[in-house]
């Protein structure tokens, strides 16, 4: 990805996720959408790449990291040329070592959590 990293927001719902992405959007160097579909890509292909289907066995752990790093590149492209681009989703917590491991460790996230006398 370059220089282009995706930052995560990713939240319980009622806990200000989709707020604080709004307030970030008005910042005309960022894309933040409330809800994309770069999730949901992410995970139908994790499934039908993941043990178990047809297609894993055609496919090594080289190639599935390559089809997933090209959908977020590609995703990211399409959806904006501003700066910072901001995705958020509540799989992201979920998905997080993924993440990571598809781009050693340089991505960002923001979680965002209720106190215990909120829940």
């Amino acid at each position: 990805m370059g220089d282009s990293l995706i930052h995560f927001i990713s939240g319980l719902p009622r806990s200000g996720s989709t707020l604080l992405a709004a307030l970030l959007r008005q910042n005309p160097r960022f894309h933040a959408e409330m809800s994309s579909a770069l999730a949901p890509l992410v995970n139908a292909n994790l499934s039908i790449m993941s043990a178990g289907s047809e297609i894993s066995e055609l496919l090594d752990a080289r190639q599935r990291a390559r089809i997933l790093r090209a959908i977020f590149q590609e995703y990211r492209s399409m959806s904006s040329e501003r700066e910072v681009f901001i995705d958020t989703s509540r799989s992201w917590c979920a998905r997080m070592p993924l993440v990571s491991d598809l781009f050693s460790g340089a991505v960002r996230g923001a979680t965002k959590i209720k106190t215990v006398q909120g829940v």
